[in-house]
């Protein structure tokens, strides 16, 4: 023989009332959290152009570095 206990209409009524609440949070940390995401995506979009960029200028500075180099060594060797 089972036994079901018997639940309240208003038992299920704050049983749904507490669902729609959790529900409602849980809808809201979605939102904060994609606008978040969103902040995180721009940042990180920032970061690689300024990382293209400074890669850029070590590159232009390493070839300056080097053809100074090169000039002293024939200086060096002409004279």
């Amino acid at each position: 023989m089972c036994i079901v206990a018997k639940i309240s209409e208003k038992q299920v009524l704050q049983s749904i009332e507490a669902l729609s609440y959790k529900i409602n949070s849980l809808i809201e940390e979605k939102d904060r959290l994609y606008v978040e995401y969103q902040s995180l995506k721009e940042d990180n979009e920032d970061l690689e152009k300024e990382l293209q960029l400074l890669q850029s200028q070590k590159d232009r500075a390493k070839m300056k570095a080097e053809d100074i180099l090169q000039r002293i060594n024939e200086i060096e060797s002409s004279a």
